[in-house]
């Protein structure tokens, strides 16, 4: 049997093993053991015996264990003080547990809680990115118990329901003051709600579309989405977890949407023209009855969407004129993605269509394809008889010019020997009053023979028998027979009669100098005959056209009796005279303007009257020609080694050969390539070495000519390179694939065969000319600008960065206008540059600046904005140079 002191060794063995420590301590909180393993925080056994709590804790620690211990001393139930202790590795954290042993005694454990500790930490911090999550949601959030009480909510989910965080968690979804209501406008019942059907069945509830209608009567659409929360074993939900998304803005686009489809089958339908859109498959989008019944298809409209457009195209085959041009057609459109207007087919039953194809794109890419037919077998059959009759009315009105001229001969033969044996009367000797019947007698002889030739004339015009020449002549020489032709008639009516000839104009052009002489002499014709006193004046000058092509103007100013608007008008346009009075007492038709504007519109020119009764006429025209050293016929020289360089991408050898030709003539010189890659290569090696490139768009010869293009514009885009204006090169011209050009990144197109005038026109829109090659601005007119402001570089600098702000605004508002389709504003735009930027030696700008306002096209803003930015930089250069 153990005694005491044993039994009280073998306790103080049990304790001293313990893993906690137990400290045994009085009412002050002095230790009187201590048992189990001590805390190294504390120190060793030895030096905690003996010593206060006050000594062995912190003071805020050591201050709640004394009120503990009071606490447990007095009513005996133990108490419990968590504390933390810095450490090591961040920090411990314990717990202390009072118990009484005795009346004046009690033992204090101390346990370690660390674990626990941090995975509360680690439970609670999670909890708060969890609630930091849900918070910066855009949907709302809310999760709700099985009673209806709001467990977490978002700011979101509060505006969402049109109630504050603190209402939505005070109250729950009890206090939404708005009306649950379904699609067709009925309220949904609380228990039909997607949560309540969460809670009741346990199931989750993917995109239920809702309305939240305030009291307002405004109503927000919510997409809902719920999931239920369960405890592990407990298939029941204890509460279900809502989130919803403000889908009102899709919801009106989409009834938008449905509103525009609505109305644009609608109008589809009500069309004669027959309509099918097909997708990027080939699928059939939209039809019409007007295409079904043009196709003997029996069908309903609607029951063709999501068809096979081949198999329709097949079907409609079988009705056409020859089936297998038919589908070869289509197929050819389709690979070519060709934009097709016009275009006539014929059937077998003797009906014939018009086809228009139209690709359906959106930032370059293929959505579709709209195809229309239109029924115009009774306008081709008008128009087959209007031709007819045409014809039948040219063939008499040669007859009767035939006729005229034969008339006019027999006349005039007769008429001629009577003026000359007036003539001859006229140099004999008689008397004041036979000499005034013989004057009479020649004006009258005169008049006749007026009257022939202007017969004659609008006989043969009327006929169609007139035609224009291409022969060398003199202009000026024409100008002086005209002059020297009428002298002696404006001298015996006292009047003067003046005329100079720019020098220009002495020397060889070509055109048609009959023509130009029956054109002149009308206008001096009628002046000298209008005007009774005063003047006629005659004057020649020679212009530049936009195509570098010589202008002769031709301006006549009498001071006459002048005439009306209206009257003009009707003079240019038909065969009447000023008045018939006025035209009988001066002799002749009154049909000279009509002729002139004829025979000029023959010639390609243009005629312009200003005119003012009682203060006389000036009678306008202008005709082109051709320098005898730039006419067709004359052999085209080398181009100059510094001309500009064209890179030719095409592969058929005859077509490159007349390329080369004309571009040679226009002044540039042509590297040519077979292949896209070595294109990429050229365009790539040295940035700005090509003015243009002119690629054959046929997918023929080994290269497809629109991919070629946009390789070369991927290229300039990685590689960071200027923008080489890129020309297709198409079958169709202009008309037929400017689109598709357009989408595969080039400026635009010309049609093959190749048209001097139109690729001279081309490379001076899109391209450079040999005056734009030697770069964007000129330096001597900025260096000129500062000598006319003796040297004041301060004063040249603010001049020219004014010019790069208009410039700027210049092509903002450009751009504007051409996004609302605003031709004229773009025209606008352009002019109010182009002298401008001609100031500040920005020559090849200015070009381009006038050829917009003169004939904008929609991609005008963008060729402006292009070659402004070079503009800009080389100006920022020059600036750069002088200190700027």
């Amino acid at each position: 049997m153990n005694t005491p002191d044993q039994r009280t060794a073998e306790l103080e063995a049990i304790l001293q093993g313990l893993p906690e420590l137990y400290v045994r301590v009085d009412a002050a909180g002095s230790v009187l053991g201590v048992h189990g393993a001590p805390a190294r925080e504390m120190g060793a056994r030895a030096e905690i015996a003996g010593k206060r709590l006050d000594d062995l804790l912190p003071p805020d620690v050591a201050g709640e264990i004394h009120a503990a211990l009071r606490e447990v001393l007095r009513s005996g139930r133990v108490a419990t003080v968590p504390y933390g202790l810095e450490v090591t590795k961040g920090v411990r954290c314990f717990e202390a547990r009072v118990s009484r042993l005795t009346e004046g005694q009690a033992v204090v454990s101390c346990h370690d809680g660390s674990e626990r500790a941090h995975a509360v930490a680690d439970l609670q911090e999670s909890e708060a990115r969890h609630r930091s999550v849900v918070a910066a949601l855009h949907e709302g959030v809310v999760v709700q118990r099985m009673d209806g009480t709001v467990i977490t909510s978002n700011a979101s989910a509060a505006r969402l329901l049109g109630l504050t965080e603190q209402e939505l968690s005070e109250k729950g979804l009890g206090g939404v003051r708005s009306t649950a209501i379904r699609e067709n406008g009925r309220e949904i019942p609380p228990d039909q709600r997607p949560g309540a059907v969460t809670l009741r069945t346990g199931k989750a509830i993917s995109d239920a579309v809702m309305g939240l209608r305030r009291p307002d009567g405004a109503t927000t659409w919510i997409s809902v989405n719920t999931v239920p929360l369960v405890r592990p074993g407990d298939p029941q939900p204890y509460a279900v977890v809502s989130s919803f998304s403000d889908i009102t803005a899709r919801r009106e686009a989409e009834q938008r949407t449905r509103t525009t489809t609505a109305r644009l089958s609608t109008l589809i339908e009500r069309l004669n023209s027959g309509v099918l859109l097909e997708d990027a498959q080939r699928r059939v989008t939209i039809v019409n009855t007007a295409l079904c019944e043009m196709l003997g298809i029996r069908a309903q409209p609607h029951a063709l969407v999501g068809g096979d457009c081949g198999r329709a195209a097949q079907a409609a085959a079988q009705l056409a004129e020859d089936p297998a041009a038919f589908l070869a057609r289509i197929d050819e459109i389709l690979a070519a993605n060709a934009t097709v207007t016009g275009e006539r087919v014929r059937f077998a039953d003797g009906r014939v269509f018009d086809r228009d194809h139209t690709l359906v794109t959106l930032d370059g890419r293929i959505l579709g394809r709209l195809w229309v037919y239109r029924d115009v077998t009774a306008l081709v059959s008008q128009q087959a008889e209007l031709s007819r009759a045409r014809d039948e009315a040219v063939d008499a009105a040669r007859e009767r010019a035939a006729f005229m001229a034969t008339l006019s001969h027999e006349i005039r033969t007769p008429l001629g020997g009577l003026a000359d044996h007036i003539d001859r009367l006229s140099r004999s000797s008689l008397e004041a009053s036979q000499l005034e019947l013989v004057r009479v007698l020649r004006t009258s002889v005169d008049q006749v023979l007026s009257v022939i030739d202007d017969a004659l004339q609008v006989s043969s015009l009327d006929a169609g028998g007139a035609t224009v020449q291409d022969t060398p002549f003199i202009p000026g020489d024409v100008v002086d027979a005209a002059a020297a032709l009428f002298a002696p008639n404006a001298t015996r009516k006292g009047i003067a009669l003046m005329h100079h000839v720019e020098p220009s104009l002495r020397s060889p052009m070509r055109g048609d100098p009959v023509r130009l002489r029956q054109v002149v002499d009308n206008l001096v014709s009628n002046a000298v005959k209008f005007t009774d006193s005063g003047m006629v004046e005659v004057g020649a000058s020679l212009v530049t056209g936009p195509d570098d092509r010589p202008v002769l103007t031709v301006a006549v100013t009498d001071t006459g009796p002048g005439m009306t608007e209206e009257t003009r008008d009707r003079l240019i346009a038909g065969f009447s005279a000023v008045d018939g009075s006025e035209a009988r007492r001066q002799g002749g038709t009154g049909l000279g303007l009509s002729i002139v504007k004829s025979l000029v519109d023959l010639m390609g020119g243009t005629i312009d009257v200003t005119s003012t009764a009682g203060l006389g006429t000036t009678v306008t025209v202008t005709v082109p020609l051709a320098r005898e050293d730039q006419a067709a016929t004359a052999p085209a020289g080398p181009a100059a080694p510094d001309a500009p360089m064209v890179l030719l991408l095409e592969g058929d050898d005859a077509q490159a050969r007349l390329a080369e030709q004309m571009l040679g003539t226009g002044g540039h010189r042509t590297v040519r390539t077979r292949t896209a890659e070595e294109a990429l290569d050229l365009v790539s090696e040295r940035p700005g070495r090509f003015v243009a490139v002119l690629v054959d768009c046929r997918a023929s010869q080994g290269f497809d000519g629109y991919e070629a293009a946009r390789g070369i514009r991927r290229a300039e885009q990685e590689r960071r390179l200027p923008r080489t204006p890129i020309i297709g090169l198409t079958p169709n011209g202009p008309a037929g694939e400017r689109e598709e050009c357009l989408i595969a990144g080039m400026n635009g197109c010309v049609g093959i065969p190749l048209q001097a005038g139109e690729l001279r026109e081309a490379l001076s829109r899109w391209g450079a000319t040999v005056q734009r090659s030697r770069g964007m601005v000129r330096l001597a007119a900025l260096d000129r600008l500062v000598e006319e402001h003796r040297g004041d570089l301060d004063h040249v600098r603010a001049v020219v960065a004014r010019y790069l702000d208009t410039l700027r605004r210049g092509v903002a508002t450009a751009r504007e206008a051409s996004g609302r389709g605003d031709a004229a504003g773009v025209a606008g735009a352009a002019r109010e540059l182009a002298a401008l930027s001609d100031a500040l030696g920005a020559q090849g700008f200015a070009t381009l600046c006038r050829d917009t306002a003169r004939k904008p096209h929609p991609g005008s803003a963008s060729q402006l904005a292009e070659q402004a930015g070079q503009v800009e930089m080389a100006l920022r250069g020059w600036l750069s140079t002088v200190g700027g």
